[in-house]
């Protein structure tokens, strides 16, 4: 537990230390924003109340996935066991249900004044609402719901929603991820908990310093996702989405893991053709470097020591292919029971979010395409952005690993 304590310091210490410009970092909003997750975690992870509430969601969530097989069950008869007959229909399914809850825009308004009211002036409304919609709706996605404001926005603001996309996974996957064996209550939590630690890195990263341009009516803005006229035509386009998105991340895994593995034969090949004398390890590999990069974050969050490495490969994974291969490496370690349960939790809090290599691509294609007007701008910010997500992930995953 006092390394999950001494990494969030130094994820705020790296914060400070790449920041740009440390003289206008709002320390009372970073804070904040630290207290806010634990205090959430806290209220999750330590009292009955949290717990059962939280128990709750997920128990709805595994029941909701059920559902999710009555329409593969109407065109095959029967739902296969594996990847392909799962986890498409989960995410087609949960994809039209986000879609109708984020019309109507309940939980997302509430949760984005929730935010603002708790960090401060220093959060704009526009970022308040980004990081809220994140949790339910994927990293391109959201920006939409400010789509006649993001041309105006400072670019302290946008690298803010931008690391809000990185650090926060989709509802659609996050049904799917839950297919593959992991915990949702654990996944739940670290969706919501990984808002405002986006807000907290970001702000540190790139802290305020640029006169507002847009004026912050960002929360009284009616929100244009879309042009749904009724939540029936929100459930078809979500359904639309979900099939674009299941068939994204089908193409993704065969290509992703494709390259890999042949990475990973080139790689090992030219270190046995080094080694004369046989010394290197039998499955030596790609991932047994990812797993030695990653040893230093998984210590950082609390992971035990006998499942360091693990945890380390998992992580690199996230960062250098994509959160979903970690996440199945995670399933198969979770099945085989070759991690323990308090590696597992703080695994599943550091893997859910958006925040690798591929996603850099895909956020300046669709938030540069949003505001063209500042493509460049995005272009430029996208890495910082990533590694800022990436960090807010860890820093929630820490927070975790005190408290469990």
């Amino acid at each position: 537990r006092l390394q999950g304590l001494f990494g969030n310091v130094v994820w705020v210490a790296i914060g400070y230390a790449v920041s740009r410009r440390r003289k206008d970092i709002n320390w009372r909003l970073v804070w904040t924003g630290v207290m806010l997750q634990f205090v959430f975690a806290l209220l999750v992870l330590r009292t009955q109340a949290g717990f059962d509430l939280f128990d709750l969601f997920a128990n709805l969530a595994t029941t909701l996935i059920g559902y999710s097989s009555e329409g593969v069950k109407f065109l095959v008869n029967e739902v296969p066991g594996n990847f392909l007959g799962s986890v498409p229909a989960t995410i087609i399914f949960f994809s039209a249900l986000i879609s109708v809850l984020y019309f109507w825009g309940i939980m997302t308004k509430f949760l984005a004044k929730v935010i603002r009211w708790v960090m401060g002036e220093g959060v704009s409304g526009r970022e308040a609402i980004c990081a809220a919609a994140n949790i339910f709706v994927g990293q391109t996605e959201a920006p939409l719901l400010i789509k006649p404001l993001l041309p105006y926005m400072t670019g302290s603001e946008i690298h803010t929603v931008m690391t809000a996309g990185f650090a926060t996974i989709a509802g659609g996957v996050f049904f799917a991820y839950v297919r593959l064996g992991v915990d949702p209550r654990a996944l739940l939590t670290a969706s919501v908990i990984s808002a405002p630690a986006s807000i907290v890195i970001s702000k540190l990263f790139l802290p305020e310093d640029e006169k507002d341009a847009a004026k912050d009516k960002a929360l009284d803005y009616k929100p244009e996702f879309g042009e749904e006229v009724n939540f029936m035509h929100a459930a078809a386009n979500g359904a639309t989405q979900g099939m674009m998105l299941a068939l994204n991340v089908i193409g993704s895994l065969i290509a992703v893991l494709g390259l890999f593995y042949t990475a990973d034969g080139i790689f090992t090949f030219i270190c046995r053709s080094l080694d004369p004398t046989g010394s290197l390890p039998e499955g030596f590999g790609l991932i047994t470097v990812f797993s030695y990069i990653g040893y230093p974050i998984a210590w950082l969050m609390g992971v035990p020591n006998e499942d360091l490495l693990i945890v380390g490969q998992v992580v690199s994974q996230k960062t250098i292919l994509n959160e979903f291969v970690a996440y199945l490496s995670l399933s198969d370690l979770i099945k085989a029971k070759t991690i323990s349960y308090r590696a597992e939790i703080i695994a599943t809090y550091a893997l859910c979010g958006f925040s690798n290599i591929a996603s850099i691509g895909i956020q300046i294609g669709g938030i540069g395409g949003i505001a063209p007007t500042r493509k460049g701008e995005i272009a430029s910010l996208a890495f910082s952005a990533m590694i800022a997500g990436s960090i807010a992930c860890f820093m929630t995953a820490s927070i975790a690993g005190m408290l469990i």
